[in-house]
C-alpha cells in the first residue's frame, strides 16, 4: 500500500508561498498500516511531503525511481521479508 500526503494548500496561497511551505520529502516504511498512516498525516500536516509503503519491496522500487528524491528514511526496522536494515543498505 502507498500513501503520498502533500502539505495542506491554503486557498489563494502562491506559487512562490506554496515552496517556502515544503520543508522536505520523507519516505516512510512500516508494515502496519494503523501506524503509518497517522504518521503519514501528522508529518504532512507539519509541511513535509510524504511518501508512505506498508511493503519494503515497494520502497526499495520507489528508492531506485530516479524521478523521486527523499531527503529523510523513517523505517520500521522490524517487518516481515525485507526488514529496515536490509531496506537501509538496499537505499
Amino acid at each position: 500500500m502507498k500513501i503520498e500526503n502533500s502539505p495542506p494548500i491554503r486557498p489563494g496561497t502562491s506559487a512562490q508561498q506554496m515552496g517556502q511551505q515544503k520543508l522536505g520529502h520523507l519516505l516512510v516504511v512500516d508494515d502496519e498500516a494503523q501506524a503509518l498512516n497517522p504518521f503519514c498525516e501528522i508529518l504532512s500536516e507539519f509541511g513535509y511531503h510524504v511518501t508512505g509503503f506498508t511493503s519494503a519491496k515497494e520502497a526499495i522500487e520507489a528508492l531506485k525511481d530516479k524521478g523521486q528524491a527523499f531527503d529523510l528514511l523513517l523505517i520500521d526496522l522490524i517487518m516481515p521479508k525485507i526488514d529496515g536494515v536490509s531496506l537501509l543498505r538496499t537505499a
